[in-house]
């Protein structure tokens, strides 16, 4: 299988992190709600290059939960699960005929992520995490800019699985002693080809899907 190797190092971070969680819950495990105003892009050299298609960002969010624990008062890792909607949106002209397409795409997305946190007992802290993200399309459909439907299902289109790196930067305000109000920014870039092979010639440049938005939420800490 095609990403059985992968799968199998995502089955046994999920067991560490459980295993983990148990042995050291006094250290500071929390969780989170959370939600994301984002743009979405897809990165494509050979769009870039040609002058018939003009791309533009999609504006759309992504909402979802998260569990983490710290190994110490300032280190950590954190395992989120999102849903996140994204969008492909250009205009093409060719032979003088002007044609305005939003490719839609839908990923449940695994970020597994280091994350670093300033002196938790103030009011206000610094907060980041880093780490790969693993990335499952659940559904792709293709309109027009007047969201007159062109393709229903679209998924055959895209490959099921992407991997990406997913990055946050932002401050956590303390409301009481255990619930916190998080605020920062949040991106994620893919790192493998999002388009099927069925679909493009062997010698196309890869699509990377990039997102990045205002993520907002909600975290509650058991100690």
């Amino acid at each position: 299988m095609k990403y059985s190797n992968l799968f199998k190092g995502i089955a046994a971070g999920i067991v560490l992190f459980s295993i983990t969680q148990n042995s050291i819950a006094q250290e500071g495990l929390n969780f989170s709600v959370k939600g994301v105003p984002q743009a979405t892009y897809m990165f494509n050299s050979d769009n870039a290059d040609n002058d018939n298609l003009e791309s533009e960002t999609y504006i759309s969010a992504a909402f979802g939960i998260g569990a983490a624990y710290n190994f110490s008062e300032n280190m950590g890792i954190s395992l989120d699960a999102l849903y996140s909607l994204e969008g492909d949106k250009f205009e093409l002209n060719e032979a003088g005929v002007k044609s305005e397409i939003l490719n839609k795409y839908q990923y449940v997305k695994l970020p597994l992520q280091f994350s670093y946190n300033t002196d938790p007992s103030n009011s206000v802290i610094f907060r980041g995490k880093i780490g790969p993200s693993f990335n499952f399309l659940t559904a792709a459909s293709a309109e027009n800019w007047d969201g007159d439907e062109i393709i229903d299902d679209n998924k055959d289109s895209y490959e099921s699985f992407v991997l990406g790196v997913a990055l946050n930067l932002g401050v956590g305000f303390s409301l009481t002693d255990a619930l916190s109000l998080d605020a920062g920014i949040r991106a994620d870039y893919g790192l493998t080809d999002a388009i099927s092979d069925d679909v493009q010639t062997s010698d196309a440049e890869p699509s990377f899907p990039f997102t990045s938005g205002l993520e907002i939420g909600l975290r509650y800490s058991i100690k």
